[in-house]
């Protein structure tokens, strides 16, 4: 996957698959850091099923913020 320096991804608090969610810019996600990622790139961990239905719901979820932002910004109604 390819980031831009201002991409934002969405990050699972602690590693948690039950969220909390936070947007965060990628320059700040680190595989390596410990405080975001302290079960490292372990098995099980948002792997298999799992990572398929974020997948799907990620994509819900930035179609939903852009829309949100898109009327906070009175682009659209």
């Amino acid at each position: 996957m390819i980031l831009l320096a201002n991409t934002i991804v969405l990050h699972h608090h602690e590693q948690k698959v039950e969220g909390p969610i936070i947007e965060m810019p990628s320059r700040y996600h680190d595989l390596g850091n410990k405080r975001q990622h302290p079960f490292g790139n372990s098995g099980g961990v948002g792997s298999g099923e799992g990572r398929l239905e974020f997948n799907k719901w990620r994509k819900e979820y930035w179609k939903a913020r852009y829309a949100n932002e898109m009327i906070k910004r009175g682009l659209i109604e």
